[in-house]
């Protein structure tokens, strides 16, 4: 039974098939060999190879994906596949990218989803990225352009004025080859086209935030300018784009939790929605799911012995009276654990900044 042309709804032979969809556009192959590696299993011990956490270990084998969260290559991608990571709950998507600079013919929306306008010469490597939601096979994305890679733009009143074509150094007529003649992006002020706003709004663009569209739903996001994403890379996660304020090199962005942080402009961020939206109605129907996942059984203070737990010990279920506790004796079920003056406070939005 085919649902939505993307899952299929298997049929229940064993109770842990019953209602389960099964997807149907990612990866059934074995993932790229040569951005694959295997890693040894050490969860829930230290060095010395001692239990420190109690419910985490074991679990089923698999290979580390390289995820490219930097996105700094400057070039465009087709989408080659959607695979399965059994390290993270989103899809990735496999991208063979060029190194080339786009030019007047490829900057257009229109022009853009051509495949014919990227050339195979020069030379092409592939990477692994968080794929989007409604990302499919066969879709171009692009990183950030070269000229383009400064902070924020100004407006076109007091901007110096160029024409498309004198803003791109073209060769042969289109395209240029940025590993044989470099060009380094620029601090002057320069006007934001049409062209470009299109072009960053396409989802699975990776651009700077000020380059990004005021509203816009993002993700993977930087916390320093260059060394990647780091927020908002959980399945059907999105952050927006909330205010900027140029004359500061800053803006705010609203996290899934509801919390609005103050970052440069200069940090990259990718449009659009992580895929598998779906992850968090998933169910666990047997407790060998949860230990293919790598967790463990977890187990009551009441029913161990004196030794490994204040609640243990005693004839039948009784925990000594005592209020509840965690095995160190820390009070659980309600007591504060953060500590409010260590909060992280260049991060959080205040209201000052917009009294400008």
């Amino acid at each position: 039974l085919l649902y939505n042309n993307l899952f299929i709804l298997s049929k229940p032979l064993q109770l842990m098939k019953k209602n389960k969809l099964m997807n149907t556009i990612t990866w059934k192959g074995k993932p790229f060999k040569q951005l694959s590696f295997g890693k040894s299993k050490s969860a829930g011990r230290n060095s010395s190879g001692s239990i420190t956490i109690f419910h985490r270990g074991g679990g089923s084998k698999r290979l580390q994906r390289r995820i490219d969260f930097l996105r700094n290559t400057l070039s465009t991608g087709v989408v080659e596949r959607i695979e399965y990571d059994p390290n993270r709950s989103s899809r990735i998507a496999l991208i063979r990218w060029s190194h080339i600079e786009i030019g007047t013919k490829a900057r257009s929306v229109e022009n853009y989803d051509k495949k014919e306008e990227f050339v195979s010469e020069g030379p092409s490597f592939f990477s692994y990225i968080l794929a989007c939601d409604q990302m499919k096979v066969g879709d171009n994305i692009m990183n950030n352009h070269l000229d383009s890679a400064e902070g924020p733009t100004i407006s076109l009143a007091k901007a110096q004025k160029k024409t498309f074509a004198e803003k791109h150094a073209l060769v042969n007529g289109a395209l240029e080859l940025v590993s044989a003649n470099p060009v380094f992006p620029s601090r002057e002020p320069r006007t934001k086209t049409l062209e470009d706003r299109q072009l960053y709004q396409k989802i699975g663009t990776n651009c700077t935030l000020a380059q990004a569209t005021l509203g816009s739903f993002i993700h993977n996001v930087e916390r320093i300018p260059g060394l990647g994403g780091t927020l908002v890379r959980a399945a059907g996660t999105f952050g927006q784009l909330v205010q900027k304020f140029e004359n500061k090199r800053v803006c705010v962005v609203r996290l899934p939790s509801g919390r609005q942080y103050l970052l440069d402009l200069l940090c990259r961020a990718t449009i659009g929605v992580v895929s598998n939206a779906s992850h968090n109605t998933r169910k666990l129907t047997k407790a060998g799911q949860s230990r293919w996942l790598g967790k463990r059984p977890v187990v009551r203070g009441v029913a161990m012995n004196p030794i490994d737990h204040p609640h243990g010990g005693g004839e039948g279920r009784t925990k000594g009276g005592r209020p509840s506790v965690s095995p160190w004796g820390k009070p659980t079920k309600g007591a504060r654990t953060a500590c409010r003056n260590l909060r992280r406070k260049d991060l959080r939005y205040t209201s000052s900044l917009t009294k400008v």
